[in-house]
């Protein structure tokens, strides 16, 4: 499976649209341009149409702080 989505990404040039093992610690959606603003903890600030969220099963849960 690995090597087919392997493939597919550099198939299609999509390698270069994507970013591993980096936290995301903030993503804002503006509404009015339909403009994603995403910062990772390596002060990258990515900005985009679509977010593909991928944490997988290991990925550590945020929850909301209840008010």
């Amino acid at each position: 499976m690995v090597s087919a989505t392997a493939r597919y990404i550099d198939k299609n040039g999509l390698r270069q649209h994507i970013v591993l093992r980096s936290k995301v610690v903030s993503t804002v959606f503006d509404e009015a341009k339909g403009i994603w603003t995403t910062k990772t903890d390596a002060g990258t600030t990515i900005r985009s149409r679509f977010v593909a969220w991928a944490v997988g099963t290991l990925g550590t849960p945020h929850f909301p702080r209840q008010v």
